[in-house]
């Protein structure tokens, strides 16, 4: 709900508490100029009269006026919202530094406990084992470190660096970074698709000075990989 709205929802409740006379116009398009509302007029059973941008009338309560349940607003029953992402239960990120490309297309993580809150650890490989990684473990071609990203984040959350998020791409096989064993990312865009104790979803795009690292990961639970 923009400013605009809410200067119209504060003055609906003025006229709700008696301020405005039953049935006097309580504003113009000029004054309650918010995306779908033209006009409203208070009517002398408590109702409202509204005239909506696109040319439609409705009668409303003043409880559907607070909801933004008026002129198909987003809390209309029935109204469109934005689609979140759908879990694909899948690791698919592409790596760009330079004009060598390459992808990541396994995750796993483990939960760093700190007293001002419970993070993820994750790692986005490519090539190496599946299993979790234990002493024994062969190093992958390349991995993706994120970490940050809170235990109780929910579904739907978007962060980026400002939000803790740190994001490290290794390239031990030095097939799209041969000059450094390690770069760290300057920004992180991060959309959390799903969590669960055993498995988290995240949508991803990581700028490096000289590369990206952008798509998504399925990672699921090691102990392993799991702090204090």
């Amino acid at each position: 709900m923009n400013a605009l709205k809410l200067f119209a929802v504060a003055t609906i409740l003025a006229v709700a508490s008696g301020c405005t006379a039953a049935g006097d116009d309580t504003g113009t398009s000029e004054d309650f100029a918010t995306r779908d509302i033209d006009s409203m007029f208070r009517r002398p059973d408590g109702n409202f009269d509204v005239q909506c941008t696109n040319g439609t009338k409705e009668t409303v309560t003043l409880a559907q006026l607070v909801a933004d349940e008026a002129c198909g607003g987003p809390g209309t029953p029935g109204a469109p919202t934005p689609a979140e992402p759908a879990p694909a239960n899948e690791t698919t990120m592409e790596l760009a530094f330079g004009d060598a490309t390459g992808g990541l297309s396994r995750a796993q993580f483990g939960v760093t406990t700190a007293e001002d809150g419970d993070t993820f650890h994750i790692e986005i490989h490519e090539g190496g084992e599946a299993k979790c990684p234990d002493e024994s473990t062969p190093s992958p071609a390349r991995t993706l470190l994120l970490t940050g990203v809170k235990r109780d984040v929910a579904a739907g959350a978007k962060l980026t660096e400002a939000d803790g998020l740190s994001a490290t791409y290794l390239d031990f096989a030095g097939e799209l970074v041969k000059d450094q064993p390690f770069v760290r990312a300057s920004a992180i865009a991060v959309t959390v698709v799903a969590v669960s104790e055993t498995s988290v979803e995240l949508e991803v795009e990581a700028t490096f000075p000289d590369g990206t690292a952008k798509g998504r990961l399925h990672a699921d639970f090691c102990s392993s990989l799991s702090s204090r």
